[in-house]
């Protein structure tokens, strides 16, 4: 019979309070164990991440109050989804329902420069007004990065602004860089730098997020655009997001029974 995805985590009040009266500081280090090991495989599974590599941290004393009540005060859970980095905050997390639920989950998502889309595709390789565009990266902080460009073998450098709405973030370029000179878009002429203002065209990011996921803020650091998103759980969860161990039940049913 499969376990539902978080009803299971108190594994059952009577269980706890024989534990809680009982076995003291062991006791709560046991319970503690299993609560952070069945929450964060819950999460995991729905915000489609990888089960088994997620760390959790269920913060307050005792724990095994917190589960034996059903609520759980102060959670935080680490976790990678197609490759981005993934940390989940929630508030009062609900241990005693079928579905994952919480007063307030937000979560910081990293996506790694590599990822972000190239000039004229996927490729690394590409063309911008008739010139070859090779060698493409991204670095920046704060609301502004850069994107540095090989054009027919000459080095370009592009400033972009960053902005977004609740689903999406926009480059957008402000100025440009090539031969020690740095010029603002505006003053480009398309006609004679076509491949420049190729360079310069606003570019979308649709960044892949869990099912309920709003953008709040997005900004650059060393390791990529840390994107910071509210967490709607509940529609999560009704989504019965997959991933490779399957459905939410199953990826949590499989995953602690081992």
């Amino acid at each position: 019979m499969k376990k539902r995805a978080v009803g299971f985590i108190a594994a059952g009040t009577a269980v706890v309070l024989v534990l809680v009266l009982g076995g003291g500081v062991a006791a709560e280090l046991i319970i503690r164990e299993k609560v952070e090991a069945r929450v964060g495989t819950a999460v995991a599974c729905a915000v489609g991440g990888e089960p088994s590599a997620v760390t959790t941290t269920v913060k307050g004393f005792p724990v095994a109050t917190q589960a034996a009540r059903g609520t759980l005060d102060d959670v935080t859970v680490k976790t990678s989804v197609a490759g981005r980095s993934m940390t989940i905050d929630m508030r009062d997390l609900s241990t005693n329902t079928g579905n994952i639920h919480a007063s307030s989950a937000s979560a910081d998502v990293v996506v790694p420069w590599s990822s972000l889309p190239k000039v004229g595709g996927a490729d690394a390789e590409s063309t911008s007004g008739g010139a070859a565009v090779t060698a493409q990266s991204f670095s920046g902080s704060g609301s502004r990065i850069t994107g540095v460009f090989a054009v027919s073998g000459r080095q370009v450098s592009v400033v972009f602004a960053l902005a977004h709405t609740a689903t999406a973030i926009t480059l957008t370029a402000e100025s440009i860089g090539v031969g020690g000179l740095e010029l603002p878009t505006s003053s480009l002429d398309s006609s004679r730098f076509p491949a420049l203002d190729k360079l310069a065209d606003p570019r979308s990011i649709s960044p892949k997020l869990p099912t309920g996921s709003t953008i709040k803020d997005v900004h650059g650091t060393s390791n990529g655009l840390r994107i910071s998103v509210d967490l709607d759980l509940d529609r999560m969860a009704g989504t019965q997001r997959t991933t490779s161990a399957g459905t939410l039940s199953e990826c949590a049913s499989s995953s602690t029974a081992k």
